[in-house]
C-alpha cells in the first residue's frame, strides 16, 4: 500500500494488486444497489443523490495511528467482518481521518467479498485509537442489506479513497454506525 499522501498508483505492486481486485468483482456480479435505496422510497426524487446527512460529532481520536485497511498488525487490534448468511457478502467501511489526503475527514475502502462461513479483516490497527464509532455497509448476491442512515458515496470497483472522492460508478449507500466502546479488537457478525 502507498505511504499516505502518495498517489496509491505510483507502486506497481498495488496497480497489479488493484487490477485483480477489479477482476475478481467483474467476474462476481455484484447486485446492484436495491431499489429501496433509490428514488422515492429513499426520500428523494429518481434520478437525484440523497444529500449526505451529517455525522453527529463523533470524533474521539486517540493517538495518530495510521494502518493499512486489510492489513492487521501483530499486537494490534482489528475490526473484523463474519459472514453468517448463506449468501455471499460484500462489505465497505469508513472511519474517522481527519485531514484526509483527498478531502473530508472521513476515509471509506471496499470491497471485501466473504463467502457464507467466512470472515475478513477490513482494518488492521488500535480500533480506538483510530475512533470509538467506524461506519460499514454491505450487501448480500441475493439482495439483502445490512445498510443505515449514514449517506455515503461508493463505487463498484475495490477502492480506498477520502470521503469526498467519488467516481462516475459511484452510488449512495447509508452506512451503519458501529460504537467499538473503547475495544483494539471488534467483530461484525453479518446474520439474517
Amino acid at each position: 500500500m502507498a505511504e499516505p499522501g502518495q498517489h496509491p498508483k505510483a507502486d506497481r505492486r498495488e496497480a497489479t494488486e488493484l487490477k485483480r481486485l477489479e477482476a475478481a468483482r467483474d467476474s462476481a456480479h455484484l447486485p446492484q444497489v436495491s431499489p429501496a435505496l433509490e428514488g422515492e422510497e429513499a426520500g428523494h426524487p429518481p434520478g437525484f443523490a440523497k444529500p449526505h446527512e451529517s455525522r453527529p460529532d463523533r470524533t474521539h481520536r486517540g493517538p495518530q495511528l495510521r494502518r493499512e485497511p486489510g492489513k492487521p498488525d501483530k499486537g494490534w487490534g482489528v475490526l473484523r467482518f463474519c459472514n453468517k448468511y448463506p449468501h455471499t457478502v460484500w462489505v465497505c467501511i469508513d472511519w474517522y481521518h481527519p485531514n484526509c489526503p483527498d478531502g473530508g475527514d472521513w476515509e471509506k475502502a471496499g470491497w471485501w467479498k466473504i463467502t457464507p462461513g467466512g470472515c475478513k479483516t477490513a482494518y488492521g490497527g488500535d480500533l480506538d485509537d483510530v475512533n470509538r464509532y467506524w461506519y460499514f455497509y454491505a450487501h448480500a448476491s441475493d439482495g439483502a442489506q445490512w445498510s443505515g442512515p449514514y449517506w455515503v458515496l461508493v463505487p463498484h470497483i475495490a477502492f480506498d479513497w477520502c470521503e469526498d472522492t467519488a467516481n462516475t460508478d459511484s452510488r449512495w449507500v447509508g452506512m451503519r454506525e458501529l460504537d467499538i466502546n473503547g475495544y483494539d479488537n471488534y467483530t461484525v457478525n453479518l446474520v439474517p
